[in-house]
């Protein structure tokens, strides 16, 4: 308990999208484990965040009132990250375009195909890809790219080999792995109800491929017939 504090507290302080990528994990943990919930535990890994945390929550206080800071760049409201109205559209609005965005290729004709199909699914279901409210300020929804900065650099692999593992571990009935991809996917869904879309989102999603490799690893070490 004392280490798994100490991680969620180093990966909060990291990057505040663990506030959206570690509730499902930890649950997951839980389902997978089902070790017996004490409260010393629970006191344990409260300690570790706090420890880790706690000089930056009193500083984001004295700042702007909140312990997790402003809610946008500049702190008048303006470049604000999160979804103005979160919601089932906004959600799948943002799932639709961040899977496009990992699909970027050196091919102009494989991006257009990708971004027209994007498109079509926004328009099948009656919403604006362009929207202001889930929208970052000044951008526009655009084919994916093959890029190799790290602000939109792609993971299209990584996205094909992650699918291939979750159908195999579905398929195999492996019941403590599909709790744990169940979780990294909720884990995304989470980030896509939240937070706007940014043409350079594809850094933020990096953890959950990072995450993703014990799934993989898992149906690579399977064996064969």
């Amino acid at each position: 308990a004392p280490f798994t504090g100490l991680s969620l507290g180093l990966a909060l302080a990291t990057k505040a999208t663990a506030y959206l990528f570690a509730p499902p994990l930890l649950l997951a943990i839980l389902l997978i484990r089902r070790p017996p919930i004490r409260v010393r535990s629970l006191v344990w890994i409260a300690a570790g965040v706090l420890l880790v945390n706690t000089p930056q929550y009193v500083r984001n206080l004295r700042l702007s009132g909140s312990p997790l800071g402003y809610d946008s760049a500049q702190g008048d409201g303006f470049y604000r990250w999160r979804n103005e109205h979160p919601g089932l559209r906004s959600t799948v609005s943002n799932l639709i375009r961040h899977t496009s965005d990992q699909l970027g290729d050196r091919r102009p004709q494989w991006n257009q195909a990708v971004f027209h199909a994007a498109l079509a699914l926004h328009r099948a279901l009656g919403i604006d890809p362009d929207d202001r409210e889930t929208t970052w300020p000044y951008r526009q929804f655009s084919p994916p790219l093959n890029a190799n900065h790290e602000a939109d650099a792609n993971n299209r692999w990584h996205l094909l080999l992650l699918a291939i593992a979750a159908l195999f571990v579905v398929v195999t009935r492996k019941r403590r792995w599909i709790l744990y991809g169940g979780a990294l996917l909720t884990a995304f869904l989470l980030f896509c109800f939240y937070l706007k879309w940014q043409p350079f989102m594809a850094r933020l999603e990096l953890p959950l491929f990072a995450l993703a490799a014990p799934l993989v690893a898992v149906f690579l070490e399977a064996p064969r017939p």
